[in-house]
């Protein structure tokens, strides 16, 4: 039986991994791991955000069709419960208040190591000490005056960000010391925070990207105006941002090769929850269904398989728990909603998938509908849209007038697949369940009020 490995990046946009065209050299490791696998150039999420994205990762089903938030019961199978009735030991570690165990996502991990284990103050001291004090202590410095500093920020990042989240080495200490105790073929999924705002990254990083070193108070100040109105940063400041951003995706990088190394012909897929904008449509880090926040790479490795491999048609995260159950020569799932994407990897299917995506928020719906050339955004709102990707990538024409064929079309696909939607309310209570630690968590990220 194989080792299964699934690493989920939190914000990462392909357009900044460097196989993926990117011009910085921001992934050494996964570019790695690409020679040796297969990649999915045109990978699509179906949530573009991590509570709308991890359904389909998990469960193969979309959460915009779901009564609550999370892995609900409405859920039938999990890859997690999947894997651990096959015999796998199971095992997920992360600090995102999203993805915690009072939301389910639990089901069929027999170790699940959440925001709840860590705790509101376990592991800060470590975490300021591992990734941010050679950054921030003079030579001599006082380790007092540099915490200090770190109090005295405030503002919308105020000091317990720094601390809402454990960075991916620590992660990865976690998991490691659980594989070695174990004596059954083992799946662990790994979610990594470091790429998501607010970006403070190691200054051997930045100063790689951007030749210089940057105050802790510069970087928070322009995460926190970039956040309130990203159409008022100065060109510099826009330029610190991106610096920032890809020395966090390097940091992050570093920690899965260094993660990579402690295993041995593991079956191994990486992805990431949803991209990131950058004030493309006015926003940064809100919900949206344009491309900047739906794109995301994907990579699968498989010691058995060929690598190299370059997949230029379009697939979804839906499908990833299905193809993992494929290469692992385990029975299709008839509740799962994907399909397997050995078809691809092996030449047997060239085309385009037509894909779902979407949200819920406040009392909206908007579900995305693609379908290789196509994109329908509709809502109940009725803010609909349509674009034509090929000829307008950057999703600023919108053509939904124009073209009444093509939106009856996409239109009957959302229709067909979303039938569960009828009589069903968009307001969801996402708060029900969480503990107070975890809206702390959730409020420090920017997502709860």
């Amino acid at each position: 039986m194989q080792n299964v490995l699934l690493i989920t990046i939190d914000s990462l946009r392909p357009d900044h991994v460097h196989h993926l065209g990117y011009s910085r050299e921001t992934t050494p490791n996964l570019d790695e791991i690409a020679r040796h696998g297969s990649t999915f150039q045109n990978a699509i999420t179906n949530g573009p955000s991590t509570r709308f994205a991890f359904v389909s990762i998990l469960g193969s089903d979309y959460s915009f069709m779901q009564p609550e938030l999370g892995l609900p019961g409405t859920v039938e199978n999990s890859l997690a419960e999947i894997l651990q009735s096959s015999g796998y030991a199971t095992a997920a570690f992360h600090t995102v208040g999203w993805l915690s165990h009072v939301y389910g996502y639990d089901r069929g991990f027999s170790e699940y190591v959440d925001e709840s284990k860590w705790g509101p103050l376990e592991g800060q001291f470590k975490f300021f000490v591992r990734k941010y004090m050679g950054r921030w202590l003079p030579p001599m410095g006082s380790i007092i005056s540099s915490i200090r500093k770190l109090l005295s920020i405030g503002g919308r990042f105020g000091h317990r960000l720094a601390f809402s989240y454990q960075p991916a080495p620590e992660i990865n200490s976690s998991a490691i010391s659980w594989i070695k105790t174990q004596k059954q073929p083992c799946f662990v999924w790994l979610h990594y925070m470091d790429a998501h705002l607010p970006y403070w990254p190691r200054n051997e990083h930045l100063v790689e990207f951007r030749g210089s070193e940057v105050s802790i108070d510069k970087a928070i100040n322009v995460c926190e105006k970039a956040h309130k109105n990203i159409s008022s940063l100065t060109a510099e400041e826009r330029k610190l941002l991106i610096d920032l951003y890809d020395a966090e995706i390097k940091f992050v990088d570093q920690s899965i090769g260094d993660m990579i190394r402690e295993l041995d012909d593991w079956l191994i897929v990486i992805t990431a929850d949803h991209g990131e904008e950058f004030g493309e449509h006015g926003g940064f880090h809100q919900h949206s269904v344009f491309d900047e926040m739906l794109r995301v790479p994907l990579i699968i490795q498989h010691p058995n398989h060929s690598g190299g491999l370059s997949i230029p048609y379009q697939v979804s995260l839906i499908d990833i728990a299905p193809t993992i159950l494929d290469l692992l020569d385990l029975p299709h799932v008839d509740s799962f909603r994907g399909e397997s994407l050995v078809p691809y990897i092996d030449g047997r299917i060239q085309e385009h998938r037509c894909i779902l995506s979407g949200y819920i928020d406040e009392n909206d719906r908007v579900i995305a509908c693609r379908d290789g050339k196509w994109k329908l955004i509709v809502s109940e709102s009725k803010r609909n849209k349509l674009f034509n990707l090929r000829l307008d990538p950057l999703e600023k024409n919108n053509v939904i007038n124009k073209y009444p064929d093509v939106v009856e079309k996409l239109e009957k696909f959302i229709h067909d697949n979303t039938l569960e939607l009828v009589d069903k309310p968009a307001n969801l209570r996402h708060e029900i369940g969480l503990t107070d630690t975890s809206k702390e968590r959730l409020r420090d990220l920017g997502y709860l009020d």
